[in-house]
C-alpha cells in the first residue's frame, strides 16, 4: 500500500520512475507467481521474498522523494526568490525552511541507522519507517508551497510594479537633471556672457565666475 501511494505520488510531480523500482516490483511479482504455481515447501519463502521485494521498492522510493523532492523546493525558492517568499503571510517561508530542516534532519537519521543494519537494511521494517517520515514530510511540503501559490504571485506581482515605478522614479529624476543642466548650459551662460551693458562685449572670467556663485 505504501509503495503504491508513493509511486503515484512520485509520477504526479513528472518524475520517471528509477528503473531500480520497477526491478524490485518485477521481482515481487515473479516471487508471487511462484507462490501460486507451485504450492511447495518453499511457499512461505517466496512470500518472505516477495514482501522483501516490496520493502526495498519503498525503501527506494522514500530515499529518492526525500532527495528529488529538496532538489524541487531549493529550485522552485530560487525562482520566485527568498524576498518574495518572506512576504507571504503567516511566516510562510520561514515556517517552510524550518520543517524542510526537519526532514532533512530526519533523513540523516534514516541514512544512519541504513548504514549500521548493513545487509539486514532490506528486511528490516524499523528503517522503512524512518525514511517514512521524512519522504511524506517532503511531500507535503510541496503540497504547501503550492497551496501558497496565488500568495507568492501576488507579493512577486506587488514587487514587480514597485520595481518598474522606482525605475520611473529614476527615469524621471534623470531628466530633470539633465533639463536642467541643459537650462544653465544654453540660456543662463549664454545670457552672462552677452550681457555687458548691452554693449555685447563678453564678461571678463572672474566676473563671469563671480556672478555664476552668486
Amino acid at each position: 500500500m505504501s509503495a503504491r501511494y508513493l509511486v503515484a505520488m512520485f509520477e504526479s510531480l513528472a518524475f520517471r520512475l528509477p528503473i531500480q523500482v520497477w526491478n524490485e516490483y518485477r521481482n515481487a511479482l515473479d516471487h508471487f507467481m511462484r507462490y501460486i504455481s507451485y504450492p511447495n515447501s518453499e511457499t512461505k519463502l517466496n512470500l518472505r521474498r516477495m514482501e522483501g521485494h516490496i520493502q526495498r521498492a519503498v525503501l527506494d522510493m522514500c530515499k529518492i522523494i526525500c532527495f528529488r523532492m529538496n532538489d524541487k523546493l531549493e529550485k522552485q525558492i530560487e525562482s520566485d526568490s527568498i524576498p518574495c517568499l518572506r512576504l507571504v503571510e503567516d511566516n510562510f517561508y520561514e515556517r517552510l525552511l524550518n520543517d524542510k530542516r526537519d526532514c532533512l534532519r530526519q533523513l540523516a537519521h534514516a541514512k544512519t541507522v541504513d548504514h549500521g543494519l548493513g545487509e539486514n537494511v532490506g528486511t528490516n521494517m524499523e528503517i522503512v519507517k524512518n525514511y517514512l517520515v521524512p519522504a511524506l514530510g517532503m511531500l507535503a511540503l510541496w503540497r504547501r508551497y503550492e497551496d501558497n501559490r496565488l500568495s507568492i504571485e501576488k507579493v512577486a506581482q506587488i514587487l514587480l510594479e514597485e520595481r518598474r515605478q522606482e525605475r520611473r522614479n529614476t527615469i524621471e529624476e534623470s531628466s530633470r537633471k539633465w533639463y536642467s543642466t541643459t537650462n544653465l548650459k544654453n540660456h543662463l551662460f549664454p545670457k552672462l556672457i552677452m550681457d555687458n551693458g548691452g554693449s555685447g562685449h563678453c564678461l571678463p572670467m572672474a566676473r563671469l565666475l563671480s556672478l555664476s556663485y552668486r
